[in-house]
């Protein structure tokens, strides 16, 4: 391996293979046919880079072969360099770009393939070491330039044709960025259920039929391969086995809750929590997981419902105060009761009381296209004029009158039009004008007298 640094790059060249750490970037060129593969840890800040020229080394002449050349050699040596340099097996994710048909040939041949030939021996190298691709861009018939950056897991691509850009693991993204938690949750489950859609393709291919069927063994199975290796299959076996574990939490918590929040997003922040447990639960502590995992998802509910909360808890939990003794003493009276009835009730001023109940009552949100009505009956919707909205016929009926107006405007003489124009459009005083004039106050005070006496006669006549 060779290493060439300046500016804080590390360069590859072709058929070679190198690592970094912070602060170096790492760099290659020249892919065509190649194909470029980093393969990194992130939270150790260590990648490596091979440029990978072909798919097989049987392919190799006899002798010595160069490993960095073929795509199965070239990955498992960076790999061992890795994890010896401190890298963690599990956690090593990989993104790869190039793999262009840079020619056509009229035979069409498999072996002519070398583009798409080395991208397929690459992706099958990473599926074998359990190496998952997050991002890559290959295929086309245009060579391309990479620079991965440690910093931000970014692999920036620059191609003579389409110019540069960037690609990155969206999961990183969504988390080092701060995006609103309840888009980050939305986009995630969806992509959690587009994965499991393709997985599921997968277990009815090899005829299997886990969730809830699963056998002890066959859970304790799916447990190792997913703490050892992070295995998709198995971590979407035991997702589906525990999803009815957040179903139960989300109707025990939605009941207390008011119409206005959408049991679709308590769901969310469910899973959410069933996602964290899955990824911090510990084998080897003597716990269930069915016990860890009630504590994350309702904790993850609680949590979502605080932050998307007006209110602060305090004031929730003083509401709640209020509401339970309001509930008793109607019980008890058999009447409406009173803020002074309550405060004596609780032991809190009158003041307080109310207080908490208009902090309470503004602290609630009502949708304005949302059907009050429990039937599925068409009902009135709701809306708020915009007092200062300019309405369509309204716009139409001021032009006209702007039109007859002016057409008023030009039967006055030209002194009467001077100081209407000179008052109203310039702005200027009376006594301006009549230095503008050369008059007096008094008599430019008569002129504008006279000129608005004019119009509203000649508008009234005219019904305008």
């Amino acid at each position: 391996m060779t290493e060439s640094v300046k500016v804080q790059v590390v360069k590859v060249g072709i058929a070679d293979m190198n690592i970094i750490k912070p602060p170096y970037t790492i760099r290659t060129s020249g892919l065509g046919s190649c194909v470029g593969v980093v393969i990194y840890d992130e939270k150790k800040e260590i990648a490596g880079l091979a440029h990978i020229m072909l798919p097989d080394s049987s392919l190799a002449k006899s002798g010595q072969i160069n490993v960095a050349k073929f795509a199965d050699t070239a990955i498992k040596e960076l790999v061992q360099v890795l994890v010896k340099e401190g890298a963690r097996m599990p956690f090593l994710k990989a993104k790869l770009a190039g793999g262009a048909q840079m020619f056509q040939f009229a035979s069409g041949g498999d072996l002519m393939r070398i583009g798409p030939r080395n991208v397929e021996a690459v992706r099958k190298e990473l599926s074998d070491l359990r190496i998952r691709i997050v991002a890559e861009d290959v295929g086309g018939n245009s060579g391309r330039t990479i620079e991965f950056n440690l910093n931000d897991c970014l692999l920036n691509i620059r191609t003579f044709t389409k110019g540069t850009k960037n690609i990155l693991d969206w999961i990183w993204l969504l988390k080092s960025q701060k995006y609103d938690r309840y888009i980050c949750n939305r986009i995630i489950i969806a992509c959690m259920a587009l994965r499991a859609v393709l997985i599921t393709n997968r277990i009815t291919m090899l005829g299997g039929c886990p969730m809830s069927y699963l056998t002890i063994e066959e859970e304790q199975s799916c447990w190792k391969n997913w703490v050892d290796c992070r295995d998709p299959l198995a971590g979407y076996i035991l997702v589906k086995k525990y999803i009815p574990l957040v179903s139960y939490h989300v109707q025990r918590i939605s009941v207390s809750l008011p119409k206005n929040v959408s049991r679709d997003d308590i769901r969310s922040l469910g899973m959410m929590g069933l996602f964290d447990a899955l990824e911090r639960f510990d084998t080897k502590r003597d716990l269930k997981f069915d016990t860890y995992a009630s504590f994350r998802i309702r904790g993850a509910i609680l949590d979502g419902l605080r932050k998307e909360d007006w209110l602060p808890r305090s004031a929730r939990d003083k509401a709640k105060k209020i509401e339970s003794a309001i509930e008793k003493l109607e019980q008890q009276y058999m009447r409406n009761l009173s803020p002074t009835e309550i405060a004596a009730e609780l032991n809190i001023p009158e003041d307080e009381v109310y207080a908490a109940l208009n902090e309470n009552f503004f602290a609630n949100v009502l949708s304005m296209d949302e059907n009050p009505q429990e039937d599925d009956k068409e009902s009135a919707n709701f809306h708020i004029k915009d007092e200062k909205a300019d309405l369509p016929e309204e716009h139409v009926l001021r032009d006209e009158l702007y039109e007859e107006l002016a057409k008023v405007i030009e039967t006055l003489n030209e002194k009467e039009q001077l100081v209407l124009q000179l008052f109203y459009k310039e702005e200027l005083t009376l006594t301006e004008i009549g230095q503008v004039m050369s008059l007096s106050t008094s008599r430019i005070s008569q002129i504008h007298s006279k000129a608005i006496y004019k119009l509203r006669n000649t508008m009234q006549d005219q019904k305008i």
